[in-house]
This record gives structure tokens, sequence and C-alpha cells, in this order.
């Protein structure tokens, strides 16, 4: 790429009303980055030049001369974990939005002179769990458990094909759970139980560990990608430096919003159950 600082690199936000979209586009243009805001619906947003309506990406539209003068790309789109749908009956559902959406978008944007495409996969394309004391890396073999993480593999494994049968750049970020302001999901509902004074019974979770990483990490790793011409057609892990226990992430979370929260122990027998 010829960009050699944010300043001179044109990047569109896929999917930037998003929890993870929206903090990106701040964090570039923070480093002074010319960010275009692609987003389903403008709210009304649809006069500014910064903000491209795109609708709903499982259309086939084209997206022709969307991509115009765009340099970057960040898919941060995906339809994300949700309980019940575990069973592969939510296979195609899945892989729709997080493979061939993302590929559809991936092919306008090189038609149209993008140069490097980064993508926010998971890593839930890996698994769930790791044995005690070990990690996740390169060298681990993909046994994704969920529609989840295996539309996630199958997207990934198509942009690499579309990388290798052009000259798009590619990137791929494997981030496990994400948290920062306005986070959602069992997250969210840990602040939400800490806000009624709700008690919660994971005093005795004590042991366990998770990796996460911050909204600030994130980006940080994907400013990057964006730049340094040894991202290329690289796949990432990235984590904040500590793994956390579940009494460690609920007080972390809820110190964060200035809340108390209440814990009992309650066997981890029963929890599970």
């Amino acid at each position: 790429m010829k960009c050699a600082n944010l300043a001179n690199n044109r990047i569109a936000v896929i999917g930037a009303s998003g929890f993870v979209g929206a903090y990106l586009t701040q964090y570039l243009r923070s480093h002074s980055a010319d960010v275009l805001e692609m987003v389903r619906d403008s709210g009304g947003k649809a006069s500014d030049e910064n903000v491209v309506e795109i609708g709903d990406i499982r259309s086939n539209k084209l997206y022709k001369g969307v991509f115009d003068q765009i340099d970057t790309v960040v898919y941060t789109v995906a339809r994300t974990h949700r309980s019940g749908e575990d069973h592969s009956d939510f296979d195609a559902i899945y892989k729709e939005i997080n493979c061939d959406a993302m590929i559809r978008m991936a092919q306008a944007a090189y038609s149209q002179g993008v140069k490097r495409f980064i993508f926010l996969s998971s890593i839930k394309v890996i698994a769930e769990v790791t044995a005690r004391h070990e990690s996740f890396s390169n060298e681990s073999v993909s046994k994704p458990q969920g529609p989840y993480g295996r539309s996630k593999l199958i997207a990934e494994n198509e942009l690499l094909k579309l990388a290798d049968s052009t000259d798009l750049e590619v990137v791929i970020i494997r981030p496990p759970l994400i948290y920062g302001p306005g986070v959602k999901g069992n997250l969210l509902s840990i602040i939400k139980a800490a806000r009624f004074h709700i008690p919660l019974p994971l005093k005795w979770v004590f042991k366990n560990r998770r990796s996460l990483v911050s909204l600030e990490n994130l980006f940080s790793l994907i400013k990057e990608c964006a730049l340094n011409p040894a991202a290329v057609n690289q796949i990432f892990f990235v984590k904040d430096q500590l793994d956390l226990s579940t009494v460690d992430i609920v007080r972390k979370l809820t110190k964060s919003e200035g809340l108390d929260v209440l814990l009992f122990p309650c066997p981890v027998k029963l929890l599970r159950v």
C-alpha cells in the first residue's frame, strides 16, 4: 500500500453503526483517518458525505461506486451467537450473513480499487474452550462447535481464496469476547443486574480463565493492520494481556460502570445445570 499513515488512508467501516463499528469510526478519526461510514440505515444522515446507506447486506446489490477512492475496508458486520441457535439447522442463516454477504462486499471493493480488506472473524472458528493451561494459536486445529463459528471459518477460507485469485490484500482478526462502552449480550446482562442490585451466584467461579479484548486494544491492532505491509494475508489472534475469571470479569465490568455488585456462592456444578 502507498499509505504511510492513517492521514493518507481513506477507510470504509462496514457496520459503522454497530457496537464495534461505531467506536472504531471514532478511534480512526481521532488518529487522523478519513473514514467513510457504511451503515444499513443512515437514520437521516444520508446527506452526510461521510455516511453511505448500503441497506440490507443480504441483498444481491452490486454496490457500484460505493468503494470509489477507498484504500482500506474494515468489515465489522456479523450475526453473532444467539441463544437457542446452536443446531446445524441455523448454519445457512449464519453463513448468509457472516460469509456470503461479506464475500460480495469484498469482491465489490476489490473491483473498485480497494487495496486491503480487514475482516473481523472470531476465536470461535477454533473452538469454544481450550484445555487447562493451553491457548489457541495458528497451529490449533479448527473445530468450531456452532453455526456462528462454522460460518466465520467458511468466511475466512472464502476470503483467503479471493486473495489467492486476486491481488486484494486480506487481513483476518480473530478476537475473543470484546468489551467496552455500549457492550451487549451477557456482559450487558451483568451490568443490568448490578444496576438493579440483583445478587449473582458467581462468587465461587474464580478458578476459570477467559480471554477478552478491550475495544482500545482491538482498535490498536486494526490500525496496525491497515498500515503494516507485513499484515497482508495474515491471521491474527488478539486479547488483553491478562485472562480473567468470571468473578474478575464481573467486578471489572461493574467497576467501569461505577456500580457495586453482590456475589454469593453457588456450587459450580449447579450453575452448569
